[in-house]
């Protein structure tokens, strides 16, 4: 069984189900992402680019690993949500981000920062600069990945 992610119009992540047995990994899961042959696409917010650093092949579905980056001119407008996963952090390469966390109010994370936000953490990205990138990766859900909340 595996889990279906929408990350914008008709583009999906599968996740294996928790009760789905792994695929051992192997010397020929080795993979490596240069920047010089980055390609970065529209994803689950219409105000991020993403690169898939290729990770989530490489580890059959257990780990996700992006460079995310803000789109130059683009309305943004984060909205409160969490993330089931067993495991998220996000460090920032450049820029800044303010995130207001659940219970530990406004973090501004800039060039360098680094951030764990531990499974169902409730939280809103609020100010962003332009030129913000960040590489963010997430261990397998436990369920639905970036669950949007009210």
């Amino acid at each position: 069984m595996s889990i279906d992610i929408p990350l914008g119009p008709a583009r999906y992540h599968s996740f294996a189900s928790a009760n789905q047995p792994e695929e051992p990994m192997a010397a020929k899961d080795f993979v490596a992402s240069h920047v010089k042959d980055a390609v970065f696409v529209r994803g689950l917010r219409p105000f991020f680019d993403y690169r898939d650093l290729g990770i989530r092949k490489a580890t059959h579905g257990r780990v996700v690993a992006h460079v995310i980056r803000a789109i130059d001119g683009a309305d943004f407008s984060g909205k409160p949500h969490l993330h089931e996963t067993t495991f998220q952090m996000v460090y920032v390469l450049k820029g800044w981000i303010e995130f207001d966390y659940e219970g530990h109010g406004k973090v501004r994370l800039e060039a360098g920062s680094c951030a764990h936000q531990p499974p169902g953490l409730r939280h809103q990205s609020s100010v962003i600069a332009p030129t913000w990138r960040c590489s963010k990766l997430r261990f397998r859900p436990t369920s639905v990945l970036g669950k949007l909340s009210p």
